[in-house]
């Protein structure tokens, strides 16, 4: 990880010289994952201060023509493919998994435009190298997943964390991309400090530290939950 300082200096001239000085900091993050479907987080906001779009979120060094990003929205996905010419277009096809699913209709990679915290799919041919993905910082970020939802949620920090879930609903579901399945991570509602999750005949106080950049699924099985990552 490694943060760009951008200063911007305005000077009047006059007998005496006055400089003001206004800093934007931009988090890169470089993301080491074997994993050919990675979980990416949205990290922060466009360089403009809008939401984020997806055509900046990703460097394309690294990355192989026809790798693919994948949002996963109110229930249906959008796709987009990376062109002979390093950018993001619009592609529609039957999901990998042979589930039948199909991707919605495309929109421009410009035009998608994702808050910090939420979380898409890069798929990748070629994962002996890291991948950068790059966002005008923000500080204390934190992601709301509405009600009876399933969402992609990703660590927008630059340094590995756990998440902090708040008021989360008995059966809530956390499952994270390992190597070829999910680990899955369901909320007890117990008041045992180390017993509040339950993962494969064990339970734990928190889910799992998320590495920089990288999230998991969630799986809201009633009210809505927010996510923080102090």
């Amino acid at each position: 990880m490694k943060k760009i300082l951008c200063g911007i200096l305005c000077a009047s001239a006059g007998a005496a010289l006055a400089v003001q000085s206004t800093v934007t900091t931009i988090d890169v993050i470089a993301v080491s994952s074997s994993l050919s479907n990675t979980v990416v987080a949205i990290p922060g906001l466009d360089l403009s201060g809008d939401r984020l779009a997806i055509s900046n979120l990703v460097k394309t060094t690294n990355l192989t023509v026809n790798d693919k990003l994948i949002a996963f929205d109110n229930g249906s996905y959008q796709c987009w493919i990376l062109s002979s010419g390093k950018k993001w277009e619009p592609f529609i096809d039957a999901m990998r998994d042979g589930s039948g699913e199909s991707f919605g209709s495309g929109t421009p990679a410009a035009s998608k435009q994702m808050l910090v915290g939420q979380g898409i799919w890069l798929l990748r041919q070629n994962t002996a190298s890291p991948f950068y993905i790059y966002a005008l910082h923000v500080a204390s970020p934190s992601t709301t997943v509405a009600a009876n939802a399933t969402a992609l949620v990703g660590n927008p920090t630059t340094s590995a964390k756990h998440p902090t879930i708040t008021t989360p609903n008995v059966g809530d579901e956390v499952s994270i991309p390992t190597a070829g399945t999910l680990e899955h991570y369901f909320y007890t509602g117990l008041q045992d400090a180390d017993k509040k999750w339950f993962s494969a005949g064990n339970y734990f106080a928190n889910p799992p530290s998320i590495p920089a950049g990288t999230g998991f699924w969630y799986k809201s099985t009633g009210a809505a939950v927010t996510i923080t990552w102090p």
